[in-house]
């Protein structure tokens, strides 16, 4: 019988929350909305985990938007780095386990082979910078924890990679996909099972990488959704020159993973999904 723990979840309305909500709804689950809860309020954070004292915190509240922490530098600092200062300290004074998502993009991309999670961190955006400081702050105070370092997220959310294209799809124009970036499209309901298996199989405190397995280009992912979906779509290839964003992406952000099982094909993720 799997034993029944106080889960307090930051960031539960976001696409991965709601996720982990579903996979852990046999634990006591608490999940404060940022209406109660803002996580870059040290005070209002500290006095919520002292008052609930949860054996686990999962931290999902982050601000994801790459560009758009290119015009925000600072709130990406407070909200994706020092904030999560706030949480692990009081994570550690109660003793509680701290499980921390990151992201791919702690890494420059210059690594042809991908990134093992002992690799050391060089973001190009703010986005990854602010990330990386919050995994620093976590190894620093925290004695119970998992960075979860994932990429590309789906699921079930408006906004998101899949969504956008096929809405895309729907307005019957050329679309072009960038063809030079690769790394590893990750399905939250997995990613999410794969986090509660890290709950309950209380492996060594580390940074541990979760994503769907076989690694593919923005372009091969958008080529895939549109054949599941059996749409005729025009689809064109190009760099990352040729379709320029305010914030610089590594060309090649896989994360290989040591240390924890693989998950299943992204490919088999999306049939899922898209539930066809």
């Amino acid at each position: 019988m799997i034993e029944r723990k106080k889960i307090l979840i930051f960031g539960s309305k976001g696409m991965l929350g709601q996720a982990l909500i579903s996979e852990l709804k046999n634990h006591q689950i608490i999940a404060p909305s940022v209406d109660k809860v803002d996580i870059v309020n040290k005070k209002v954070v500290q006095k919520e985990i002292n008052k609930n004292k949860p054996d686990v915190i999962i931290n999902c509240a982050a601000l994801t938007n790459v560009d758009q922490c290119e015009d925000h530098i600072e709130e990406a600092q407070l909200v994706n780095g020092e904030a999560v200062n706030y949480v692990a300290e009081a994570c550690e004074k109660i003793g509680a386990l701290l499980i921390q998502i990151s992201t791919d993009y702690v890494f420059d991309g210059e690594k042809e082979e991908g990134y093992e999670e002992e690799d050391s961190k060089n973001p190009i955006n703010v986005y990854g910078h602010s990330k990386a400081i919050a995994e620093d702050f976590v190894q620093k105070i925290c004695t119970r924890y998992y960075i979860a370092r994932t990429a590309w997220l789906f699921g079930e959310s408006k906004d998101n990679f899949v969504t956008k294209m096929i809405q895309l799809a729907e307005k019957g124009r050329p679309i072009r996909v960038v063809r030079d970036q690769r790394g590893c499209p990750t399905y939250t309901k997995d990613l999410a099972r794969a986090i509660h298996q890290l709950i309950l199989d209380e492996k060594p405190s580390g940074i541990y990488h979760i994503t769907n397995s076989e690694p593919c280009t923005w372009y091969e992912f958008a080529a895939e959704i549109f054949l599941q979906k059996k749409l005729e779509v025009d689809l064109q290839p190009c760099t990352s020159e040729e379709f320029p964003r305010p914030a610089a992406r590594p060309k090649n952000s896989v994360l290989l993973s040591t240390k924890f099982p693989p998950l299943r094909s992204w490919k088999e993720a999306l049939k899922e999904y898209l539930g066809s």
